[in-house]
């Protein structure tokens, strides 16, 4: 089973690098991967965020949801599934930008650009949108730089989706919690 899934990615792989490949692409590609190493984008997201009242509690979601991907997907699922990259397993690539180290499932840089568009999504339709626009470029980003397989990709929007909701939730729950205790607080005042 596992062996046909690996075939199977590596001939998705393949087409998209044997069609797709040209020297823009590379280096739209490379662009697209770079934005959000070590969490770039999510950070500058979250800052820009805090300075905007309005989306504060966007800005919390965003940081929660990226935590949770580094928690769940870097430091435990990677270590469960140990999957080698595509690149290790079909050794004939070359690839185009520096070989990343760890291990291939989930994609980090997918699961965390798509808990980072769920969470504006969850506060803000419209800015969420264009949030899922890039973070499905930057998941395929991955793909054509021959570092992740398909069913990575898939596992990290999956992971990405679910810390998103999580996070947003906790945010709610939150933010929900500390409205009433200043109502009760303030009734206490009242009396």
């Amino acid at each position: 089973m596992i062996e046909s899934i690996t075939a199977l990615d590596l001939s998705i792989l393949d087409f998209i690098r044997n069609t797709l490949s040209s020297p823009v692409a590379d280096i739209i590609m490379k662009c697209l991967t770079y934005s959000i190493e070590y969490g770039a984008m999510a950070i500058l997201v979250f800052i820009v965020m805090m300075f905007v009242k309005k989306m504060r509690k966007t800005g919390f979601a965003v940081m929660g949801a990226t935590l949770s991907v580094l928690l769940f997907g870097e430091l435990i699922l990677k270590h469960i599934v140990c999957r080698p990259r595509p690149f290790v397993v079909n050794s004939a690539i070359d690839i185009i930008i520096k070989a990343p180290s760890g291990f291939s499932f989930p994609s980090s840089h997918t699961a965390t650009c798509f808990a980072m568009a769920t969470a504006i999504y969850l506060f803000h339709k419209r800015l969420g949108i264009i949030a899922y626009i890039y973070a499905s470029l930057v998941a395929f980003s991955r793909m054509y730089l021959y570092v992740h397989y398909p069913s990575d990709v898939f596992g990290g929007v999956i992971l990405g989706i679910c810390c998103g909701i999580g996070a947003t939730a906790l945010v709610k729950l939150i933010c929900k919690k500390t409205e009433n205790q200043r109502e009760s607080e303030a009734e206490q005042k009242e009396q």
